[in-house]
């Protein structure tokens, strides 16, 4: 005999239900995959800064190292998508070849190099002398292209290069200390100095910027 009892409670979702649920789903996925996104292009924001922080810091050893002449400071290089790095890799005393040149260039089409009002026009070079100070002090943004206005976005990173060599990372939009020139005592010449860095007349060498 067939048992034709219905039971109460037991009934399914409608297909409205059913519909709302898969949009709240859909709403909460597309969520999660745009905060993933947002914190891997931070990530990556964030590693290039780090390696172009790395870099301006082997080239300052660099020439404090190889107590660096007028003529083979190392340096860094920055332009809009990479830097490059020369320092004396195969410590012959010299940067003289190709092989002394390290490119790096961040992710494609994501990370660029900025100064405060946008991306690069032209290439920024940090030399460092044998006291591992810079010739000039530097300011520089790692930020998420376009970089249209570095300096006001916090998801930016910043560059400080100070006048005595050490390297600084800020947030993208925070106010850069002000540094004055460092002071040079000036000595004259004796055996405890360079001989690259002593001109004929006597006294010490002044090189060029």
């Amino acid at each position: 005999m067939l048992n034709n009892t219905h039971y109460r409670g037991q009934g399914g979702f409608s297909l409205i239900e059913l519909l709302v649920v898969m949009v709240i789903i859909t709403i909460v996925a597309a969520f999660a995959l745009m905060q993933r996104g947002s914190a891997d292009i931070q990530f990556k924001i964030q590693n290039s800064a780090r390696d172009l922080k790395v870099a301006f810091e082997r080239a300052r050893f660099d020439s404090v190292k190889r107590r660096t002449d007028c003529t083979n400071r190392a340096k860094v290089v920055v332009n809009k998508p990479f830097f490059e790095l020369w320092i004396d890799k195969n410590q012959n005393g010299v940067i003289d070849n190709p092989g002394d040149k390290v490119t790096t260039t961040p992710p494609s089409g994501i990370v660029g190099f900025a100064n405060s009002t946008g991306p690069l026009t032209t290439s920024v070079e940090v030399k460092f002398n044998s006291r591992g100070e810079v010739v000039s002090a530097a300011r520089l943004w790692v930020c998420k292209l376009p970089c249209t206005s570095p300096s006001a976005d916090p998801t930016a990173i910043q560059i400080l290069v100070t006048p005595t060599g050490t390297v600084d990372l800020l947030p993208g939009n925070a106010s850069a200390p002000v540094f004055g020139d460092p002071g040079v005592t000036a000595i004259s010449a004796n055996t405890d100095i360079n001989e690259h860095m002593i001109d004929p007349a006597g006294g010490v060498a002044q090189c060029a910027p």
